[in-house]
């Protein structure tokens, strides 16, 4: 029986859908309170899909994201620690829109609406008149679907916050370059290993791309036969996440034969050696490809000097010999193998 202060849509979505979530199958423990109020929160979303709009279905989706971007140290998951604390197991932000939030990701994961709802029937029918957890789940998901969703679980589940994204992307004769950097909202993440989309944009084209960022930072090429003039990211919001920035990379004038770096790749000092000595001191500057300085130098008239790097991050960067009005560009990598 159900209690209700309103007959607002989507509480009466909610609490019927604990007819199957929480009630024909319930919760093992209060660690595992998002099979209960994860599934019955996403059910406020399905019931906007496809009993009224799909505008009303984003516009729902949109706001459980923004309230579980409140919370960029917390997990769906209810620790032990904290498993007797009835405001942190009945979280609104975490247990029921972030637990919302997640499912409709792992739909997207799966990428088949088929195979997606036909698991969430053979975890009710398995698990019928009884109780599960997030495991029993998992475990139902992987069998229908065979995919492995341990990396999922861990970090989306499990693990606490969410990925911000630093994108800067270029198009170049034939190819679309994407360089994603992300900053996780947690430290107890060092990195969201996560698939998502582009959607690239030119005259009278558009199309989108599905890409998986497996390190960080990550360079993409993609061919594509048409001039891309825009790029957004996660075009359809499906991933839970914060976009810091989207740029265009700086534009890269061809080099001549004026100096060389080595080595590099690097990890090390970096070595600018001219081929002469300049006639003019020279201004040295590292860039990131989101357009920021993070190193600048002076050379005065040598023929070869040291740059430290200790204090940079492994990743792509742009080195910047300031010549005159000239500006010369070689593409550096710092990379974490010694």
């Amino acid at each position: 029986m159900t209690t209700l202060a309103n007959f607002s849509y989507t509480l009466v979505a909610h609490e019927l859908a604990h007819q199957w979530f929480g009630d024909n199958t319930t919760c093992a423990t209060w660690q595992d309170i998002w099979v209960n109020e994860g599934f019955a929160s996403y059910c406020e979303y399905l019931a906007y899909e496809f009993l009224a709009s799909k505008a009303e279905a984003d516009s729902w989706m949109r706001s459980a994201q923004m309230r579980a971007l409140k919370e960029p140290e917390g997990s769906v998951f209810v620790p032990a620690s904290e498993s007797a604390n009835e405001y942190r197991i009945f979280s609104s932000n975490l247990s029921y829109k972030k637990g919302a939030v997640i499912l409709h990701m792992l739909r997207k994961q799966i990428n088949n609406d088929t195979l997606f709802f036909r698991s969430l029937r053979s975890y009710l029918s398995e698990f019928r008149y009884a109780s599960a957890t997030a495991e029993d789940f998992k475990k139902v998901v992987e069998k229908e679907t065979g995919i492995d969703l341990g990396l999922f679980f861990n970090q989306w589940y499990y693990g606490k916050g969410y990925p911000q994204f630093d994108l800067s992307w270029k198009f170049s004769n034939d190819s679309l370059f994407l360089n994603v950097n992300q900053t996780p909202s947690s430290q107890s993440i060092a990195f969201f290993n996560t698939p998502f989309e582009i959607k690239a944009i030119g005259l009278n084209y558009d199309t989108t791309l599905r890409l998986h960022q497996i390190t960080n930072p990550q360079l993409f090429k993609i061919k594509l036969n048409k001039t891309i003039s825009q790029v957004e990211f996660d075009p359809d919001n499906w991933l839970l996440k914060v976009v810091q920035n989207i740029n265009n990379l700086p534009e890269i004038p061809s080099v001549d034969d004026y100096f060389e770096v080595k080595p590099n790749p690097f990890n090390g000092d970096l070595y600018i050696i001219f081929k002469e000595i300049p006639a003019k001191d020279e201004k040295i500057q590292i860039v990131g490809l989101n357009g920021s300085v993070v190193s600048e130098i002076l050379i005065r008239k040598k023929k070869e000097t040291i740059i430290n790097t200790a204090s940079l991050k492994p990743g792509i960067y742009l080195l910047v010999v300031r010549h005159g009005q000239e500006k010369l560009v070689r593409k550096i990598v710092k990379t974490n193998i010694y």
